[in-house]
């Protein structure tokens, strides 16, 4: 049951949290409509799953469960993708 709760949750909560990034990185792609994302509010985002996953990687060294690891440099690598979106189309916006 241990090993469930600290690996095997956490990655299933990752998979899930992708559900929730894909659609809006899909319609974003499509689209290339970022008019309504705020990009404050995705660099502030980015910075703090950059500390949990920072709090993660200590985690997974001192007592080895890599769910919450895995889970959080999934969740910061896609927030890193809806960012990238954000500048690269905001700034065709603006032309």
């Amino acid at each position: 049951m241990t090993n469930f709760l600290l690996n095997l949750l956490p990655s299933l909560a990752g998979i899930v949290l992708a559900f929730c990034y894909i659609p809006q990185i899909m319609t974003t792609l499509r689209t290339k409509d970022v008019s309504g994302m705020d990009l404050r509010f995705w660099l502030i985002l980015d910075l703090a799953l950059a500390m949990l996953l920072t709090n993660a990687i200590v985690v997974y060294l001192q007592f080895g469960t890599w769910g919450y690891m895995v889970t959080e440099a999934f969740n910061l690598g896609l927030a890193i993708i809806v960012t990238a979106l954000v500048l690269k189309y905001r700034k065709k916006e603006k032309k």
